[in-house]
Order: C-alpha cells, then sequence, then structure tokens
C-alpha cells in the first residue's frame, strides 16, 4: 500500500529535510574547523561546490 511505503520510506520532502539537515550539520563543523585549521577552508570550500553542482543537478532534474 502507498500509506506503508510512505511510513517505511518517507516522503521525498522527509529525505530533502534530511539531507539538508546533514549538509547543515557537516557545514557548520567544517565552518568551525576553518578558524583554527587552513586546510579546512580547502575542504569547506570544496564541500560548497560539491554542494551546489548537486542541488543544480537536483533542481534541472
Amino acid at each position: 500500500m502507498i500509506g506503508e511505503n510512505t511510513f517505511i520510506y518517507g516522503s521525498d520532502m522527509n529525505k530533502e529535510a534530511i539531507l539538508f539537515s546533514m549538509f547543515s550539520v557537516v557545514f557548520v563543523v567544517l565552518a568551525m574547523r576553518s578558524v583554527v585549521d587552513t586546510q579546512a577552508q580547502t575542504v569547506l570550500l570544496e564541500y560548497s561546490k560539491l554542494f551546489l553542482a548537486g542541488y543544480l543537478g537536483y533542481l534541472l532534474k
């Protein structure tokens, strides 16, 4: 049944919220580390680029 699948797997909106929350947590941790560690600044920049590319790809699908 549709209701059962939605309960087990979650809706698309829930998946989007979970992915965005995961991105936000990693972003904040990297941002806090980049204050102290210069290499973390590079990782933060690359992580942000990957997120933007993935998000644009998601919007264009």
